[in-house]
């Protein structure tokens, strides 16, 4: 509005300087040479006088009528067009009379022509006029225009009327006398008179036209305020044409469209309620499904973190399970090393035990031997005092035997490596046979003392008797610790036995352990494959939701704009 405002004022100041500067010029010379036939007159005679009007009369009324297209923005209540064509006739007139002027000061026309060059300059000035309303009708205005700026703008209907007619009839008059002068020689006076009865016949026809397109028109003002009161919403108002035209027919076709519309609008409204209610609800359908779809992507993406959790478990698992049948396998091949050392242990224990049956009967051997020395030595007991010491070196013989007995026994119960166990036992028993062999060396010795003194050495043979005993029942214990140390290896081997086969089959379950991790393994990712499916495609239809969402929002907001607009209406 604000750019209108400068830019309308600034098109009819462009428009009147194209009349003064080219449409005037070339008219006038029109009708001074072209129809009055001033013949040949020197032209710079009317240029000079047409370049003093156009600095008397043109330049004012050029100004004026920029301030007058200026003011009407204002408060200047007037209509442009009808006013500036005024001041343009006029200055077209008093542009003549200055030329007129200056030309019989420097060199007078031909005063035949003078009547023709005044119903000519009057005729043609009406066909400038028509020029200029074409010109100002080239300036487009903006359609948000105020209605009462664009009635000081609007070129009347009945300008343009007048103007069309006048253009053609101002002519009629001009043309009759030059057709009269060519024919007979007609008196000053009378052309004179003639052409003031052209002015005056013609200013009532537009008069006439004026009137009479005034009241053929009459329905046009009430039309254009049926139609601004429509612009403003207002559906109440109707007309009515008095008139038996076109006018009659227009009034009643607008008062049907105005109560079509009514009603149009009417149901519009309706519509506009119901569609915002039902797109109100489909658009809370479609968030709270957009919100189950976002829960149903969240729930499938936590169910892909626990599968990843799963893969990772089961590859542990896997690994476990790898791990325990390694185990298992290393559990295999020591059970079987067990066993090997416990086939050893117990051919070892064996031999022990026959060597312990063999160290027995030669035991039995030295207690019968003793007891026929114990016979012979009592004959000598008096020679027998040092056997003392002799038998206690026997007896501290006998209990390291039944000491290493005892030893035996707690290797045995270990189930370690049981040969080195009962090699020791072996190695201290020869020791024990070396000592034996020293004692014998010594009981030999002491036998020949026992010549000295039998009655010791009787008393040494009774003691030693009883030791031999003793360490007999020692033998006896072994024996038994070594049965039972066989027993144990029967029931060790067993367990070894079981222990393989245990193994064996726990790498089998293991390795079956292990193909159905890897079946689950293949399982969790085929699903987490199609979790990611999912996931993607319900992305997608979140964003396509999420989309029409959008729209469904964009549809409500139009149609409560719509209703709203719709509200505007008085109906």
């Amino acid at each position: 509005m604000v750019q209108f405002k400068v830019y309308y004022p600034s098109q009819v100041a462009k428009r009147v300087l194209a009349l003064i500067l080219l449409v005037d010029p070339l008219a006038l010379l029109v009708s001074y040479y072209g129809f009055a036939g001033i013949g040949n007159y020197p032209i710079h005679v009317i240029l000079l006088g047409y370049a003093l009007a156009v600095v008397t009369v043109g330049l004012p009324i050029l100004f004026a009528s920029k301030y007058i297209a200026r003011k009407v923005f204002d408060s200047l209540n007037v209509n442009v067009p009808v006013v500036t064509s005024l001041l343009v006739f006029l200055g077209n007139f008093f542009a003549a009379t200055l030329i007129g002027i200056v030309s019989k000061a420097i060199a007078p026309m031909p005063e035949s022509t003078l009547i023709l060059r005044l119903a000519g300059a009057l005729a043609i000035n009406v066909n400038i006029l028509v020029i200029y309303v074409w010109l100002l009708s080239t300036i487009r205005s903006p359609d948000e225009l105020d209605e009462d700026l664009f009635r000081r703008i609007q070129i009347p209907i009945v300008l343009k009327l007048v103007l069309g007619v006048l253009s053609i009839s101002m002519w009629i008059g001009p043309i009759l006398l030059k057709a009269l002068l060519r024919r007979v020689e007609v008196e000053y006076s009378l052309q004179r008179t003639l052409v003031f009865i052209s002015v005056i016949l013609n200013v009532a026809l537009a008069v006439g036209i004026t009137l009479l397109t005034r009241r053929i028109l009459n329905g046009v003002p009430k039309l254009v305020g049926t139609l601004v009161k429509l612009s403003k919403g207002d559906l109440t108002t109707s007309w009515i044409a008095q008139s038996s035209d076109e006018f009659k027919i227009i009034s009643k076709a607008l008062n049907n469209a105005i109560a079509g519309l009514r009603q149009l609008l009417s149901k519009a409204a309706e519509t506009s309620i119901m569609s915002v209610n039902l797109f109100g609800e489909v658009r809370k359908n479609f968030e709270q499904f957009e919100g189950r779809t976002t829960k149903m992507v969240e729930d499938v993406q936590n169910q892909q973190l626990q599968l990843e959790r799963i893969t990772s478990s089961i590859e542990e698992i896997t690994a476990n399970i790898e791990e325990l049948s390694a185990q298992a396998q290393s559990l295999a091949q020591l059970a079987e090393n067990i066993m090997r050392s416990v086939n050893n242990v117990s051919e070892k224990s064996a031999q022990a035990l026959d060597m312990t049956k063999r160290v027995k009967e030669l035991t039995a051997g030295f207690l019968r031997e003793y007891e026929n020395l114990e016979k012979n030595i009592n004959i000598m007991s008096e020679n027998t005092k040092n056997i003392g010491s002799i038998v206690e070196t026997v007896r501290a013989i006998a209990e390291q035997t039944n000491l290493l007995a005892l030893n035996a026994a707690i290797e045995a119960a270990r189930a370690g490596e049981a040969g080195r166990g009962f090699a020791v036992v072996a190695d201290e028993i020869r020791k024990l046979a070396e000592q034996t062999k020293a004692s014998t060396d010594m009981i030999s010795k002491t036998i020949l003392a026992i010549e000295e003194s039998s009655r010791t050495l009787s008393e040494g043979v009774r003691n030693l008797k009883a030791e031999v005993v003793q360490t007999e029942q020692g033998y006896n214990a072994v024996m038994e610790t070594f049965e039972f140390l066989n027993d144990v290896i029967k029931n060790l081997t067993g367990v070894v036995d079981t222990l393989a086969a245990h193994s064996e089959e726990q790498s089998a379950s293991a390795e079956e352990m292990r193909s159905g991790a890897l079946e689950i393994s293949s399982s969790v990712s085929m699903i987490s494959e199609t979790g990611q499916k999912i996931v993607q495609s319900a992305s997608n239809n979140l964003q396509e939701l999420s989309s029409i969402s959008k729209q469904l929002a964009t549809v409500t907001e139009t149609l409560r704009e719509l209703k709203m607009r719709i509200e505007v209406f008085k109906y």
